[in-house]
């Protein structure tokens, strides 16, 4: 078993209120929560597999992890309302409120959970440390520090949405009668100054005291030596669920980067970043490798994808922000900075080549090893279990095929893009008239139809994947 301090994780979980406690404006967090909510499950990863409460705090961490990455298409949705009519971006405020309604509705009984999972430990098993609080807190109790957890983060939701209300279009009196709009917007910056200057006090308020709560806990000698003699016990059990966990993670994580490669194109932005994606098999790679270390060199062609992937989404932005496709066949200095965006979109596809065809032996490798093979806790394997692995070993190289087809199509829609057309106006819209066209403007249909079916096929496939690994792992 391996040393009882990491039973409960406290650098993750004071990593995770450092992270929590800055400010969050609208969709922009400086420093990401769903980093903080993997850093949460994390940390009490061990006590959930033993103890009440912290099972129910883990997956609603989780489950805050997805919400928070779901934001990234939001926002970008949101930065494309920024650069077009003013009017328009009230549409900020619905993205920010319902958001931080629904994020709160998740956080709440997530963190309610964790403090209860504490003090079962001080009630249950007399580990005292939980249910008191620190000489430098004597004025609270243990269960205030709920409360007021709870009001932080409520107050911290109604602080991000603030300054968007002030897109709000309002009038103090109709303009058919001559009134003067109420030009809220010019409130925004005060508002914004208010926002983060609260939520930076108020923040650091709550970080004190979790760090002091958090620091009474990881010194208390008897709660360490009760998780010590609690687990020593059940070195081989938490062994096989450590191996589950390790397994379940990375088919979600890789799943979640499948999603994420979705091509949907919107006002000719993708709005589902393969630089999610990337990041996301670059994190499934780094957990494969605590269980294959040949997984090594696929983590190094997933990083290498994250950075020219990054590269090409920040060249397309530039690109889009200067001109339009449609300027390629009559401006220079535009082909000239297309050039980049194509050169980094080929180099992107040769990594997430590279990243897939390296992926697929590992993948096989663990089919066999872990989840089908002779390092599952019953070795015994009948035909049944041999045809088994075999058909998941096909369906395997079938799910890198299709993510090489998706991402060739991917990079094809860049480079054809760039063929434009003189189309000749309806005689009703003006005699003579042209206008200059993308000539494969539709192509963008190819690479979001393979996506969809390569996102319908990974979803199934390491569905099956994982639900074989938990009858290994967890039913024994």
């Amino acid at each position: 078993m391996k040393e009882q301090r990491t039973i409960i994780r406290y650098g993750f979980l004071l990593t995770a209120v450092i992270l929590l406690a800055n400010p969050s404006i609208n969709l922009f967090d400086p420093l990401p929560d769903f980093v903080a909510y993997i850093l949460l499950a994390m940390g009490i990863s061990y006590a959930a597999d033993a103890f009440p409460y912290f099972a129910e705090a883990r997956e609603g961490f989780v489950k805050l992890m997805w919400i928070n990455l779901s934001k990234v298409p939001a926002l970008i949705l949101m930065l494309v309302i920024w650069s077009n009519d003013t009017a328009q971006k009230s549409i900020i405020t619905v993205f920010a409120l319902t958001y931080a309604v629904i994020e709160l509705i998740f956080l709440i009984p997530a963190f309610r959970n964790l403090f209860e999972g504490f003090f079962y430990l001080g009630e249950r098993h007399g580990c005292i440390a939980t249910i008191t609080l620190p000489s430098t807190l004597q004025k609270l109790r243990a269960e205030q520090l709920t409360t007021i957890t709870v009001g932080f983060f409520a107050v911290r939701a109604a602080l991000a949405c603030l300054p968007e209300f002030s897109l709000i279009y309002l009038t103090d009196i109709d303009q058919m009668t001559g009134g003067l709009s109420v030009n809220w917007v010019s409130y925004y910056p005060l508002l914004l100054l208010l926002a983060l200057v609260l939520g930076i006090a108020f923040g650091c308020l709550w970080a004190y005291m979790m760090f002091a709560y958090l620091r009474h806990l990881r010194a208390d000698r008897g709660l360490q030596d009760f998780l010590r003699s609690h687990f020593a016990d059940k070195a081989a059990t938490m062994k096989n669920k450590d191996t589950y966990r390790i397994l379940s993670v990375v088919l979600t994580l890789l799943i979640a980067a499948v999603g994420f490669g979705l091509d949907f194109i919107f006002d000719d932005i993708n709005v589902l970043p393969d630089v999610v994606s990337a990041g996301l098999f670059c994190a499934a790679m780094l957990f494969m490798l605590r269980l294959e270390k040949r997984a090594r060199p696929a983590a190094v062609a997933s990083a290498v994808y994250a950075a020219f992937s990054l590269a090409n989404y920040l060249f397309t932005v530039k690109f889009l922000s200067q001109y339009a496709y449609s300027t390629l066949a009559i401006s220079e200095p535009a082909r000239h900075m297309y050039s980049w965006v194509l050169v980094t979109s080929a180099a992107e596809f040769l990594a997430f080549a590279a990243c897939l065809l390296l992926l697929a032996p590992v993948l096989v490798r663990l089919i066999l090893h872990y989840i089908g093979g002779e390092q599952a806790p019953d070795s015994s394997r009948g035909p049944y279990d041999a045809q088994y692995c075999r058909q998941l070993c096909r369906r395997t190289r079938l799910f890198v095929a299709l993510g090489l087809c998706s991402g060739l199509s991917t990079f094809a829609y860049q480079y054809l893009i760039q063929f434009t057309q003189t189309v000749r106006l309806r005689p009703e819209a003006g005699m003579g008239l042209s206008a200059t066209m993308p000539m494969f403007g539709w192509f963008w249909t190819v690479p979001l139809a393979l996506s969809v079916i390569w996102l319908v096929y990974a979803a199934n496939l390491f569905a099956a994947l994982r639900q074989s690994a938990e009858t290994r792992w967890m039913d024994t």
